[in-house]
């Protein structure tokens, strides 16, 4: 049992990080084309 909610925690974790990183990385596109589009 608590070997499975070990594993199941880490997967959530992995879960949310690959979510926060998906997002940073959107962000970060979305950003470039703003600068991009605001300084022409």
């Amino acid at each position: 049992m608590l070997a499975h909610k070990l594993i199941n925690n880490d997967t959530v974790n992995f879960l949310v990080y690959q979510n926060i990183a998906y997002k940073h990385v959107v962000a970060r596109k979305y950003l470039t084309c703003y600068s991009i589009v605001h300084y022409i």
